[in-house]
């Protein structure tokens, strides 16, 4: 009888620590792509768009862990993109403003005047020439032209200019 009861005993010792080691070795084989992919979000958050998970899983896991990889490298690539058009962007409004700079020294030391408007008859260009040949003050717009009787058929070219420049093509 004791052989029997110590028999019993010890096959249920041996299921006991089978089931406890099949339970941890399940355990692990959650929590680690878990605990990978969380510290892998911690990384993403703190701003490390190089940040991977490394573990290789087949189950729903790995599906989350792909997807998770495969944001990861969308948003480097996005900022990688977006660095690239700062980039070219910035080269492009230093050409404009070098550009502007040059076009400014021209103006100022042609002794011709210029008068240029816009689309909406606004006045954009008036160099020092034009100023001193027209009269003008640093205010500058078509109405100040059309209040002045000398320059009203100016005003009226750009006013002309300006309906001309709004009318649709044919």
């Amino acid at each position: 009888k004791a052989a029997n009861v110590s028999s019993f005993l010890l096959i249920t010792l041996a299921v006991l620590f089978a089931s406890i080691w099949t339970g941890l070795s399940l355990a692990r084989r959650i929590t680690e792509p878990i605990g990978a992919l969380a510290e892998s979000t911690r990384r993403l958050r703190a701003g490390d768009l190089t940040a991977r998970v490394d573990v290789q899983a087949t189950d729903e896991l790995g599906v989350l862990v792909d997807s998770f990889n495969s944001m990861a490298a969308g948003l480097e690539d996005a900022r990688d993109q977006l660095l690239r058009s700062n980039t070219e962007l910035q080269a492009s409004n230093r050409r404009l403003l070098m550009e502007r700079r040059l076009l400014a020294t021209v103006l100022e030391s042609v002794t011709t005047g210029v008068l240029a408007a816009d689309a909406g008859g606004r006045i954009t260009v008036c160099n020092p020439a034009a100023r001193a040949l027209l009269g003008l003050g640093d205010e500058v717009s078509l109405e100040a032209l059309e209040a002045r009787a000398d320059l009203r058929p100016l005003g009226a070219l750009i006013a002309e200019a300006k309906v001309a420049g709004s009318a649709p093509a044919p």
